[in-house]
């Protein structure tokens, strides 16, 4: 078999549940790398996302046992006795989508499976899962596997991509938007943003599934393109 001249490699903070565009940007590349021992931040989508419920946009929340902005993401435990009223809302809301035969018995095993659980493994199993269930062919690494030194998380992730031989670094739009990254930085590796082609909203993977089903979801994270 001829060898691959790219290694395509993406980094990000594991999340429970995440964003559709989470595994569009896993189905991107070669190498994903949950970068799990950072600092979790409050307000932010690890432990939260979104579904439709009567049709409108809500945010659900995955509740935390003593969460801080002063621990990492792997130091913190999810509560328990909060997945059955998640999983009523889901049969309420989803019970006649298309779907939701296929892959409810599915999503309230992991939901349930979360509940007493380390978060950045329960959050690191539930992508795995997913991922192979839309037949997503990616290694998935840990940022704890690469000994990095005492360096910004900017740098970090930068040898992270060197101690990968990575030729591409892919990251989301919204690190172009901002200004997060420069291509001088990552030199001799090239940096790129994923821009999907289609406006399919930013709902929890657990609505995609539900609504689309698994190879009309897969067809999607198909539609993207990495831009400079």
């Amino acid at each position: 078999m001829e060898k691959k001249s790219y290694h395509n490699v993406a980094i990000m903070q594991p999340y429970l549940f995440p964003y559709l565009g989470y595994f569009q940007l896993i189905n991107s590349v070669d190498t994903f790398v949950f970068l799990k021992d950072v600092t979790y931040a409050k307000k932010t989508w690890i432990n939260r996302n979104q579904l439709l419920v009567n049709q409108h946009p809500f945010i659900f929340t995955i509740p935390l046992h003593k969460a801080s902005q002063n621990r990492n993401i792997n130091e913190h435990f999810i509560k328990t006795g909060w997945a059955e009223e998640l999983q009523k809302t889901l049969i309420l809301n989803y019970i006649k989508s298309q779907y939701f035969d296929e892959n409810f018995d599915l999503i309230s095993d992991l939901l349930y499976d979360c509940e007493g659980n380390n978060l950045s493994l329960a959050a690191e199993k539930i992508i795995r899962i997913i991922s192979e269930v839309l037949n997503i062919s990616c290694e998935f690494r840990y940022s704890t596997d690469f000994f990095v030194g005492n360096k910004t998380r900017h740098d970090r992730i930068i040898e992270i991509c060197r101690c990968l031989k990575a030729t591409t670094y892919v990251n989301p739009i919204g690190g172009k938007e901002i200004g997060l990254y420069k291509q001088e930085d990552f030199n001799p590796i090239k940096l790129r943003f994923i821009q999907r082609e289609d406006d399919w909203g930013n709902l929890s993977i657990i609505h995609y599934l539900l609504v689309k089903g698994r190879k009309e979801t897969k067809k999607i994270l198909e539609k993207y393109k990495l831009i400079r």
